[in-house]
């Protein structure tokens, strides 16, 4: 059965490649970017895994983060007139690579799937209240926000990344769209991580 708000879904996915360019170009700018010009080198790889060593592996980070978009969409729920939340599976879980971020270890970003509802007749006023609720909620988890947020009738839109270069989206016009893709991180066959 093919629902009447589906089209917004192919938007989030845009706006998700615009997010992940994002993604890209804070991380570049981090602090814990390991140097880049020599990528090849065992001084590089040495720098990465220090940075990645310090974070949890990829399992323990996609389970984080799986955890902060329900607590969001249940808030989200519980304060305004939307419908239930739909995963759209087109995304599930895909895995890409660290570059050019890291370039010396085999390290792993993940999309996770995108959720969505329909949000039609959203108010600005509402749109401001589930901004601020999503910000709020996600700089307890780390997250600041990046880039520029539209605040544009039928164009609502925030980004937010944290310290390991994850990336929060969430947007509204049709429907309401919340997702992620994690930072880069170490599996936990890693030979870093595994003992």
């Amino acid at each position: 059965m093919r629902r009447s708000h589906s089209p917004r879904v192919p938007a989030a996915i845009t706006r998700s490649v615009l997010a992940f360019v994002l993604l890209l170009m804070s991380a570049c700018s981090s602090h814990q970017t390991p140097p880049a010009e020599q990528p090849g080198s065992a001084d590089a790889a040495a720098r990465e895994l220090a940075v990645l060593r310090q974070r949890p592996d990829i399992t323990t980070a996609v389970t984080r983060y799986e955890q902060l978009l329900t607590v969001l969409r249940d808030a989200l729920s519980a304060r305004l007139p939307w419908g239930p939340w739909h995963r759209d599976n087109r995304s599930n879980g895909t895995t890409r690579s660290c570059d050019p971020e890291f370039t010396a270890l085999d390290g792993q970003r993940v999309a996770l799937p995108l959720w969505y509802t329909a949000s039609d007749g959203l108010t600005h006023p509402q749109w401001t209240v589930a901004r601020d609720m999503v910000t709020d909620m996600a700089a307890r988890q780390g997250f600041r926000r990046a880039g520029v947020a539209s605040d544009q009738p039928g164009n609502y839109e925030v980004t937010l990344v944290d310290s390991t270069g994850a990336v929060l989206s969430f947007g509204a016009s049709r429907n309401a769209v919340v997702e992620v893709t994690t930072g880069c991180h170490l599996s936990q066959q890693h030979p870093a991580v595994s003992p």
